[in-house]
């Protein structure tokens, strides 16, 4: 019931935080602010929120509840950065290097067990199917960031605005560190279970 109450809230949050994003004026944000970008992403992690619930409609509650709250923690992170967390780097913490760590990793964690029940994989199977989606989400993701700052203005690829390739590396590079901590978890709970 708490995962279902979290993701809820999140949905109206983005709800929320879209409508003051798409409607406030310019001079109500900080200067690094794409507000109709940043506002449409916020609908659009609504109703990804939203509809998960009917992808894992024929999972049980619980494993439905888990990964919905998995995706609103996810985007939540990134949400964050967004909003200004990312600015961090100024002071030397790397926030953006956080989220590309932790999201696989969570990801990795909480799905190959779902996905091990729910379509009959074995636990190797699951794992490297979830494992590979992750990483080429996460490839995804980077040449989304370049289109949008081509196609929409945006400062999101390299390293806030600037095009330094290396800062690229280094995001699919903790998102590999997620994965493969997030296996290294599960072989050990695999191997302690069994």
């Amino acid at each position: 019931m708490k995962r279902k109450k979290f993701v809820n809230f999140s949905i109206i949050a983005f709800i929320i935080i879209g409508i003051v994003l798409l409607l406030g004026k310019d001079s109500w944000f900080p200067e690094f602010y794409n507000p109709v970008y940043m506002g449409v992403f916020s609908f659009i992690s609504a109703f990804l929120l939203y509809y998960s619930k009917r992808i894992f409609y024929g999972l049980n509650q619980n494993d439905s509840g888990n990964l919905q709250s998995v995706i609103a923690s996810a985007l939540i992170l990134n949400g964050f950065g967004s909003l200004g967390l990312y600015k961090l780097y100024t002071v030397g913490f790397e926030y953006d290097k956080l989220a590309h760590f932790i999201v696989p990793l969570i990801f990795i964690v909480n799905f190959v067990g779902v996905l091990n029940k729910s379509r009959g994989l074995t636990f190797n199977q699951s794992l490297i199917a979830v494992s590979v989606s992750i990483f080429l989400f996460g490839l995804f993701w980077e040449i989304f960031e370049f289109s949008s700052d081509i196609l929409f203005g945006t400062e999101t690829f390299g390293i806030y605005g600037k095009k330094i390739f290396s800062d690229t590396v280094q995001d699919i590079l903790a998102n590999v560190l997620g994965i493969f901590s997030g296996i290294f978890y599960l072989k050990l709970k695999n191997i302690k279970n069994n």
